[in-house]
């Protein structure tokens, strides 16, 4: 079979739809991919055996590599690039979409999935480990400095690493289960305000957090995120690990900053981009760059 290529926005972006929406509404199609037929010249291809008899499906099955794309290239097909008004009895002021409770205003991680977190068995494997952070992964916006909490977690899986489950790995675990016990909420970015973007790399980690303030001089989380450096970006100067998370912060949050005013709150004082960081190479003057590209205000 030839796989179907739709094209999909990816989940932040759809979140960022949300934002000032009165009215939401959650539809759910009944055996969603059965109602797509399966094309005559494919048909062949799922043929299976049962109680000696030969089988093949009419429709998209589920299970096959190219069934989701059907599925979703067939709702881009069918709505088209028209948007229409629906305005419905509403029961609860949020819902629930791609394991996130929206509501006009704000998102949070779904409180089933959090509860898997908490209850989640001692970790005895790596296979375990692997399901136990494709949870949290999920999740990640909602925690600050996430990469920090996780990266103990991290070097169990590194390849060939037969390390022990030490202390520092367990402490890791719990403070992991307790960050997201007590996540906050984010808000939905309102393109009226100015983006702040607050930037740090140090140690083995880069972060970043994307907030507004309103009116009010209310200050308000938008995005965060966060990796673990790499061995050779621990190596960096100051300077360039500071760059690198500016970068790092702007490329995350480039759906929200693109053309926007942003104000920049770093605490390295000799970030002046361009003055004395210097040029010392070819991806230095990148960043350099791409950072100037932005309505930037520094503060420090």
């Amino acid at each position: 079979m030839v796989p179907d290529r739709a094209i999909v926005e990816p989940m932040h972006q759809l979140l960022q739809r949300f934002s000032g929406v009165n009215y939401i509404t959650s539809l759910d199609m009944s055996s969603a991919l059965l109602q797509i037929p399966l094309a005559v010249a494919s048909r062949k291809w799922t043929a299976f055996q049962f109680e000696s008899k030969v089988y093949r499906y009419t429709r998209v099955p589920y299970g096959l590599k190219t069934s989701n794309s059907a599925f979703i290239g067939a709702l881009q097909n069918l709505m088209g690039c028209e948007s229409s008004e629906y305005v419905l009895n509403c029961v609860d002021d949020r819902i629930k979409f791609l394991g996130h409770i929206i509501s006009r205003n704000f998102e949070l991680p779904d409180p089933q999935r959090i509860e898997a977190l908490l209850n989640f068995p001692e970790l005895k494997n790596q296979r375990q480990l692997r399901k136990f952070l494709s949870i949290t992964n999920f999740h990640q916006r909602f925690i600050i400095n996430y990469a920090n909490c996780v990266a103990p977690l991290l070097e169990l899986l590194r390849k060939g690493c037969r390390g022990q489950w030490t202390a520092d790995k367990q402490r890791a675990f719990e403070i992991l289960r307790e960050r997201f016990a007590h996540s906050n909420g984010l808000v939905h970015a309102d393109n009226q305000l100015s983006y702040i973007v607050n930037s740090d790399a140090s140690g083995r980690v880069t972060g970043a957090i994307l907030v507004q303030q309103n009116e009010d001089g209310k200050i308000s989380i938008v995005s965060t995120a966060s990796r673990v450096l790499t061995q050779t970006e621990q190596r960096y100067t100051t300077c360039e690990m500071e760059l690198l998370a500016v970068v790092y912060a702007f490329s995350k949050f480039r759906i929200y900053i693109y053309g926007s005013k942003v104000i920049l709150n770093t605490d390295n004082k000799d970030l002046s981009f361009g003055d004395r960081c210097a040029i010392t190479s070819n991806t230095v003057a990148r960043w350099s760059l791409e950072i100037q590209s932005h309505d930037l205000e520094l503060s420090t």
